[in-house]
């Protein structure tokens, strides 16, 4: 029974593994404070002894991580024929912090891995495409088995598909070797500090000097240095954090008093995209928003981050009459390269609002004293439902009205 380290800290992924030269089942004695992954892996080597004769060696393996400081000792056990085989002692150390040694790359050993970033010092919210890089000195026959790298906290990972494996050869140390990359991920930290990428293992099955033999190991880790954005945002900063472009258009220019017209934001570029607010809307009097703006999300997951554009559509109704300038919208947000907030606006645009004289927006105020009153409410509603016309008509209501008030209101329209 062996470990692929002997001091861990908690919540650390570790790979056990059970090499056994008979055709039984094997069984790790796990402590009940170690939480086992669900995968097990399989498989067999065959190695030639002194005496030249082929024996074969057959192993299982598990990984976890235990979730409680402590030091634990445990057995493996195989069955065989009815006979039930007991392992070595292996004792495992666990706390709350271990010697931080993810980080040292293995360049002597004949397999290993290190993990890579686009940046390893970023903003908060700022995307990183993170892959596994393997190099291999041996020649490499198949990949035989692989649990990804994971971060430690406050991540948002997006995992790409992984596609065929491309060999290239390279040079380790001076000597000629074999590397890939594989496990392409999307990382947007969200949270400043140290974010630390934890290792990830994997097993390959290698040509030997007569067969093939199988090689797993345990590659080194990384740490990002997430920054956190500067102080003094812009009021329209909407939680971006890329490249991004804005642009604004209405469903018409001319309009009845009263009536609703759509107005389309779109927010287009590439970074945390899907993560960015509703932009707030600076609107002139004669104007405002009805209802909860409607949201249409068109992007998605690149190396270079999330890609695409979100529309926001918010309905306004226009009460003024004339000639209306809809001031250009403005959103702000962080551009990591030049690390400053950029402000970029829409067009404006010039509405035409023709007088309706049947529109007569509800402006009575009424007080508590005129709760009782429904008859004269019954009233005040009855002359503005006269003067409804077929065209869309939308009722302001007083946000300040009482409630008792609003629900009779609304019991005697509907």
């Amino acid at each position: 029974l062996t470990a692929d380290d002997k001091s861990v800290a908690v919540n650390e992924r570790l790979t056990f593994t059970v090499t056994f030269n008979m055709e039984g089942s094997a069984k790790i004695d796990f402590p009940t404070e170690f939480e086992v992954d669900m995968n097990v892996m399989h498989g067999m080597n065959q190695k030639m002894d002194p005496s030249g004769k082929l024996v074969t060696y057959y192993f299982v393996q598990q990984s976890g991580a235990f979730k409680k400081e402590g030091t634990y000792s445990f057995y493996a056990y195989v069955n065989y024929k009815g006979n039930k085989y007991k392992s070595n002692k292996l004792t495992i150390k666990v706390d709350e912090e271990a010697d931080d040694d993810n980080n040292i790359v293995r360049s002597d050993d004949p397999v290993f891995g290190i993990i890579q970033a686009s940046k390893v010092t970023v903003y908060e919210g700022e995307p990183v495409l993170v892959k596994a890089k393997i190099f291999s000195k041996l020649p490499i026959v198949t990949l035989a088995g692989y649990a990804p790298f994971k971060t430690d906290k406050n991540a948002e990972e997006h995992v790409f598909p992984n596609q065929r494996e491309y060999i290239e050869e390279t040079r380790v140390n001076g000597k000629p070797a074999l590397t890939f990359d594989y496990g392409k991920q999307l990382l947007i930290p969200v949270a400043t500090g140290k974010c630390k990428i934890l290792p990830f293992e994997m097993a390959l099955r290698c040509q030997g000097n007569i067969f093939t033999r199988t090689v797993r190991f345990k590659s080194s880790g990384l740490t990002l240095f997430v920054k956190p954005l500067p102080s003094g945002a812009p009021k329209s900063f909407i939680g971006g954090v890329g490249v991004y472009q804005l642009t604004q258009k209405m469903n018409a220019t001319t309009v009845k008093q009263g009536d609703v017209l759509s107005l389309e934001l779109t927010v287009s570029g590439t970074g945390n995209l899907h993560n960015i607010n509703t932009p707030i809307l600076d609107l002139p009097e004669g104007c405002s928003v009805y209802g909860d703006p409607e949201r249409k999300d068109d992007f998605q997951f690149t190396e270079d981050g999330v890609t695409g554009s979100i529309t926001f559509t918010y309905h306004i109704q226009f009460t003024g009459k004339g000639e209306l300038n809809i001031p250009g919208q403005s959103i702000a947000y962080f551009d990591p390269r030049k690390e400053k907030y950029v402000v970029v606006k829409g067009e404006s645009l010039v509405i035409t609002i023709k007088e309706d004289k049947n529109f007569k927006p509800l402006t009575a105020k009424l007080s508590p004293a005129d709760n009782g009153d429904s008859k004269q409410i019954a009233e005040s509603v009855s002359k503005v439902t006269e003067n409804k016309t077929s065209t869309d008509w939308i009722l302001p209501l007083s946000i300040g009205a009482p409630v008792g008030l609003l629900s009779i209101f609304l019991l005697l329209v509907f």
